[in-house]
This record gives structure tokens, sequence and C-alpha cells, in this order.
């Protein structure tokens, strides 16, 4: 160590403090424990469905890949193997209203035999943080990815720039079972 590094070492030991030999140190204390400030302004009636729509359980047989990369969609479209059946557009509506829209237009796209439909959720306000993605956008993964709709989608990617970027998805449907 240098003699600075050694300096700013010896300063910083002198504020550790050693633990009793008897404290139990399994569970912090309550006054450990950070008080958690409710800054949700929404009725907790909606706290708790937003909630629920994100812990919902995963479907165990088949999950849906996020896995087309923007460069091979545009040569399938561009190819012609791949062409937008359908556009969903969820702008305005609440968290509960667009879950409920999407799975309804995912169904009835599916028993219509679509086979590529653009759901546009928009990129979101920026919200309380610049990095932060908006709502709809943020859950439409996990809508996917669970309950009836996992056994209907066969795979989903953010659109090309011009059907929305990151603010839109491609959703691939898989053939209906008879």
């Amino acid at each position: 160590m240098t003699d600075q590094t050694d300096r700013a070492w010896q300063a910083y030991t002198k504020t550790v403090q050693a633990y009793e030999k008897n404290e139990d140190l399994s569970s912090p204390s309550v006054a450990d424990t950070p008080v958690e400030k409710n800054i949700d302004s929404r009725p907790p009636q909606e706290k708790q469905g937003a909630q629920r729509l994100l812990t919902s359980p995963l479907a165990k047989l088949h999950k849906p890949q996020f896995l087309m990369s923007i460069h091979d969609i545009r040569r399938e479209m561009r190819q012609g193997r791949l062409s937008i059946q359908a556009k969903l557009d969820l702008h305005g509506m609440t968290l509960a209203q667009a879950h409920e829209q999407t799975t309804d237009f995912i169904m009835t796209r599916s028993q219509q035999q679509k086979k590529l439909i653009l759901v546009i959720t928009g990129k979101g306000s920026g919200g309380r943080g610049l990095n932060q993605e908006g709502v709809l956008k943020r859950n439409f993964p996990h809508w996917i990815d669970s309950g009836v709709l996992s056994d209907i989608v066969n795979w989903y990617s953010f659109a090309l720039k011009e059907h929305g970027g990151e603010g839109a998805f491609y959703v691939r449907l898989r053939k209906p079972r008879p």
C-alpha cells in the first residue's frame, strides 16, 4: 500500500466496531430496517391489480421467446416472408384495460389464423426517472409469458423503427391447435 492509501485505511478502520458474540445477526433489528415511503398515489385496488399482473405464475410448458433480432426481422420483411397482419394500439389505456385488450386481440387473431401482429405499447413518458420505461411496455412481456397467451405466442420482439421501435412489439402467433 502507498502512504496515502495506508492512511485512508487507518482512518476507515477506526470507525469500524466489532459485534458482540452473543448478538443475533440472523435478522436485522427493527431500528435497522429501512422505512418504505408510499409514493404511489393510485388507489389501493389499482396497486394490487398491477402487482398481481406482474407476479402472475409463468406457464411451465411453453414460454414464448424474445429471440428474433431486428436485423432478421428486417430481412424477412424485405423478402416478403413476414408482414404485419393486424395492429393494436394501447395508447391512452389503463394497465387493466390494456391487459384485457391485448389478451382479447391476440386470442381473436390466433383464431383468425394471423401469423404476425403489431402491438403498440408506447415508450412511456419517463415517469419518475429519466430511464424509466412506460408501464404498458414494461408489463407487456409478462402478459405474453404467462397464462393463456404463452400457448398462443411463438415469439415476440421489439418492432423496427418505422413500426414504433422500442415502443411496439411484433408478436408471432402459433398455428391454432385443433
